[in-house]
């Protein structure tokens, strides 16, 4: 929190918890980060952090939250449902790969897939199916995925 008050980049803020996260035995081996921005031109920016990588940003401009791409993404279904949390298993018996980008996360190895939501008000969703707040998702290649203490850290996280 102090480093966001201290209008640290985004890009930092995201690297600093994957780092911290790790640190503190959860196995994160990737985090996807994405929000809506004030830009005249760009409506959003994404964000991914692969473990050992830095963390590359993308931007999104304005309409590009009607594109088939993002219409066919966990984090515009969770918006649509008003869901704050999404979770797939991506390898095992209880694999469930029913969004494209798990098919992709799959075939690179990633076991479990946990998406979040923080709404910034409790308003209803936009029209737009964009919401209004931030998204994440956190995956692991760890064999037995994600165990429930790990999802419990990262909701705790989530919530402060």
């Amino acid at each position: 929190m102090d480093s966001a008050i201290a209008d640290l980049p985004t890009d930092k803020l995201l690297e600093g918890a994957c780092v911290r996260l790790l640190a503190a035995g959860l196995p994160i081996a990737r985090a996807h980060m994405s929000y809506r921005t004030l830009h005249p031109s760009i409506g959003s920016v994404s964000l991914l952090c692969d473990k050992g990588e830095p963390v590359r940003g993308m931007e999104h401009m304005h309409g590009a939250g009607s594109s088939a791409i993002w219409q066919r993404s966990p984090f515009y279904f969770m918006i649509q449902k008003d869901l704050v949390a999404l979770r797939r298993r991506l390898a095992g018996p209880a694999a469930l790969i029913d969004f494209v980008v798990l098919e992709d996360l799959q075939a690179d190895g990633y076991t479990d897939y946990l998406a979040l939501m923080v709404k910034f008000d409790d308003g209803p969703v936009v029209s737009s199916g964009r919401g209004n707040g931030i998204v994440t998702s956190w995956t692991t290649r760890r064999h037995e995925g994600c165990v429930n203490d790990d999802i419990a850290a990262l909701l705790r996280v989530k919530q402060r």
